[in-house]
């Protein structure tokens, strides 16, 4: 009942300036120091969440400045998609990896997911011009990848999760996907679990 409580604002500091003895007591006299360039709390918090939307978002850098290649320029012409569409695709996906709540990432393997997962986005968005073309010749006699309602790909799109995902986001009147057999490899799920 008799305490006084002083209360100090975050990352402040007691800067020690002198000290001297009376009787029994140690009297130190303190000078009170904020560092306003120290972070703030909530930037602590969220210093991995950071590393992650940093990341997110030199992918995105990166990307960007590929569309414009001919690999990406014949993709798009083939698929009917423009840059805006690919580029649109990729946030979305980096943006269920990146805002999630900072106390999130403090886990390491939340971390790592988040990671992985921005690496598998920008592996499978990255693959989509060589891997389509390739599902595609692969495929041309038995289906249109853009224009048929079913797909039954089976063991065609193995090692092709990426063009698979691709022809999801592309093929605006597919509501059958048959991958059954297709022997598709965990990231692969993903990517097509994702795009669809």
């Amino acid at each position: 009942p008799h305490e006084k409580e002083v209360l100090f604002g975050p990352l402040s500091g007691l800067e020690v300036q002198s000290m001297r003895v009376d009787g029994s007591v140690l009297i130190v006299r303190m000078q009170l120091s904020i560092n306003l360039a120290s972070m703030t709390i909530e930037q602590v918090v969220s210093k991995r969440r950071k590393i992650v939307q940093d990341m997110c978002e030199q992918v995105q850098l990166g990307l960007d400045g590929g569309l414009g290649d001919s690999n990406w320029s014949e993709f798009l012409a083939l698929t009917g998609m423009n840059a805006k569409d690919v580029a649109n695709y990729l946030r979305a996906w980096h943006k269920r990896s990146s805002e999630k709540k900072p106390e999130h990432y403090n886990e390491d393997a939340q971390l790592g997911g988040a990671i992985a997962e921005v690496v598998l986005a920008a592996t499978c968005v990255g693959a989509w011009p060589k891997q389509f073309k390739l599902l595609q010749q692969k495929a041309w006699r038995t289906t249109n990848l853009l224009q048929d309602a079913k797909l039954v790909l089976e063991e065609t799109a193995h090692g092709y999760g990426a063009a698979v995902a691709a022809v999801l986001v592309a093929n605006k009147t597919l509501d059958t996907l048959d991958l059954a057999d297709a022997k598709l490899t965990t990231e692969e799920v993903v990517m097509v679990a994702v795009a669809a």
